[in-house]
């Protein structure tokens, strides 16, 4: 990738959440059992990217179509989306839960459109507050850029500095409900009609 791509990735995250870019290692990976190593389980074969802590690990652009669905051409999209999820661990004081609110934002800022989900149950979005599947990234993309289109980014800002290091399932949704001003159930419910 090439370093003009990384600086106008940083850029865009750093006007985005408001902050410095955090210290981080980029690093490519050569194979998908590399992927499945680091990762401690056999991976699907959509999965080229993710993030330990503060090190964007992506598979390399020789190997990348090879081994996965990803295309070459995804990468500096991708890169952004792994950098989005370090933005958003320091500005939510290490953490990285509700997943659906940290895959989703990832999403938006990567630019990697997913297709509109019309309906998302709210036990949908309460099972992906800490668990994940390919799903996930389906709910999370419409729900985040429902919130930011009819909400603002600055209520997106705002949420994520409002939660707490070790925030539960059911004390997300009051954080919720004081940054927006309405419950979750609700915000669901007016998405679904729109």
């Amino acid at each position: 990738m090439i370093t003009s791509n990384i600086k106008k990735s940083e850029k865009k995250l750093e006007l985005f959440f408001g902050i410095k870019t955090p210290k981080y290692r980029f690093v490519y990976l050569k194979s998908r059992e590399e992927i499945d190593r680091l990762k401690g389980y056999k991976t699907e074969n959509w999965v080229c990217g993710f993030t330990i802590g503060k090190t964007i690990y992506i598979l390399h652009p020789e190997v990348i179509e090879k081994t996965s669905t990803c295309k070459v051409a995804e990468i500096s999209s991708l890169f952004k989306h792994e950098l989005a999820h370090i933005f958003y661990v320091e500005i939510a004081r290490g953490e990285d839960r509700p997943l659906w609110l940290n895959e989703g934002l990832a999403l938006h800022l990567g630019e990697q459109d997913m297709q509109r989900v019309d309906r998302i149950p709210l036990q949908k979005i309460e099972h992906y507050f800490d668990s994940a599947d390919e799903e996930l990234y389906y709910y999370s993309f419409s729900l985040v850029k429902y919130l930011i289109n009819v909400y603002g980014k600055n209520k997106i800002i705002q949420l994520l500095k409002s939660i707490e290091p070790s925030i539960t399932k059911k004390g997300f949704p009051k954080v919720v409900q004081r940054i927006y001003g309405k419950p979750l159930n609700r915000i669901i419910a007016d998405y679904t009609k729109k």
